[in-house]
């Protein structure tokens, strides 16, 4: 008897509908066979039957994975249709407006696409596509009628699908007004420069985009200028398919196919009520010369607005926030139990839309995991741990309530972090110190 640890991790997020399960999926078959030793045990074609059909239980389209190139899978059958080599011409991008795992599953919408009076249509559609799309790949290199041809099928297949998506039983809406607005100034950009250049969209909000290496120069100067809040994977192109063995996964690595451009940093304070996180933004946000944001600011003013309070007031006035913590920390769980990251969505919009144009800002009071989760998925971010002893904090007017023991007070408690600092004195912690490191890790 033999007993496997498996542990799979992606380059990417996961379960926000650019195809993580199918990479897991894949990735697991890929180690068994690589533990068995099965290519060397098994002819090419078997070799391939069998990771195709057990890789497939686990996600249909993991199957896909086997091969590089573009790769057709249907119900019965995977094939690669064009080489890597053959398709060098085409490079990708993945626009990410929202990493966090989406409310519905695509294997919850897969169930429900039959509801959908447009989903006959989208089916028989697809059957007499396939072959004219995969003409039009292979042709697209050198001829601009092919390209338009591809283009075209591509992308109304991809709407087709959302259509059958919001028109089904339950239906399942996972396009969002900043992809929509994305797409259409895409292709406006598009038309304006007669650009080769083409989208997609899975079951997510994060659309793929697609086009010919001649005109990459000008497409990845676009998203960078002007989409400065998303963030963009780019595929390299360099390897594909699945990779066996130690070497060849160390050679993936090395090579680092998945450029991840980041183009916000954030730097995250977590610590204890009156432990020093307001000192140290302050700080960090004047000798960085960086804005400095609260989650608990925008909890505070609709809070406050809910109940007919100065916002203002309780910015200033100590005796009052703590008079409404309680109150405030059950309002903001009760909002955080029905989308566990609006407060975080919206300081993320507030700090990349303001006005300074700057790609640094601070988080000065995260609290509990998913905030750390979030902003690790959006950003560059770097995770300070404000640490004071309990007798400092005493000092300061800290007295010890119920909120202490609550997950927005003790949820980031474990949590790794990159730095930690005390802010009180007398510790041998030195400010100059962590903002040189934080400078080092941000350059």
């Amino acid at each position: 008897e033999h007993v496997l640890s498996y542990e799979s991790h992606n380059t990417f997020p996961s379960s926000c509908g650019i195809a993580s399960s199918a990479s897991g999926f894949s990735a697991l078959v890929g180690a068994v066979a690589d533990c068995l030793e099965l290519p060397k045990n098994m002819s090419l074609e078997d070799f391939e039957y069998w990771s195709m059909n057990w890789s497939r239980i686990g996600s249909g389209s993991a199957s896909r994975s086997l091969y590089d190139g573009i790769v057709r899978w249907d119900h019965q059958t995977i094939d690669q249709v064009i080489t890597q080599n053959d398709c060098s011409h085409l490079e990708h991008c993945v626009v990410v407006f929202n990493p966090m795992p989406k409310k519905v599953t695509s294997s919850d919408g897969h169930r429900s696409v039959d509801t959908s009076l447009f989903q006959f249509f989208r089916r028989n559609g697809t059957f007499e596509s396939m072959p004219r799309v995969i003409k039009a790949l292979k042709e697209c290199k050198e001829s601009p009628e092919a390209w338009e041809t591809f283009q075209h099928i591509m992308e109304n297949d991809a709407m087709v699908m959302h259509a059958v998506m919001c028109t089904s039983d339950p239906p399942a809406k996972y396009l969002n007004r900043p992809c929509t607005q994305f797409l259409d100034e895409f292709m406006k950009f598009r038309h304006m420069n007669g650009l080769r250049a083409a989208f997609t969209i899975d079951a997510g909000p994060n659309p793929h985009l697609i086009w010919h290496k001649d005109d990459s120069e000008m497409v990845i100067s676009w998203l960078k200028s002007n989409h400065t809040w998303v963030k963009l994977l780019i595929n390299k192109q360099e390897n594909g398919g699945m990779l066996l063995g130690k070497e060849k996964y160390e050679e993936y690595l090395n090579n680092k196919l998945i450029e991840e451009i980041a183009q916000h940093n954030v730097i995250m304070l977590s610590g204890k009520r009156y432990g020093g996180k307001s000192w140290l933004a302050e700080q960090l946000a004047q000798k960085l010369k960086v804005p400095s944001f609260a989650l608990s600011d925008n909890i505070k003013e609709t809070y406050c607005k809910l109940n007919s309070i100065s916002f203002e007031e309780m910015l200033v006035n100590r005796e009052l926030k703590e008079k409404h913590r309680s109150k405030m920390v059950v309002y903001a769980e009760e909002t955080i139990a029905a989308d566990a990251h609006t407060w975080d969505w919206a300081l993320w919009k507030q700090a990349t839309n303001s006005a300074t144009g700057n790609k640094t800002f601070i988080v000065s009071d995260a609290r509990r995991p998913g905030d750390l989760k979030f902003f690790k998925r959006m950003s560059n971010c770097l995770h300070v741990r404000v640490k004071c002893p309990d007798s400092i904090r005493k000092e300061r007017g800290w007295v010890k309530s119920e909120v202490d023991d609550k997950d927005s007070e003790t949820g980031l408690d474990n949590a790794d972090f990159d730095f930690t600092f005390a802010s009180y004195e007398g510790s041998s912690d030195d400010l100059e110190k962590l903002i040189s490191n934080l400078e080092h890790k941000l350059a």
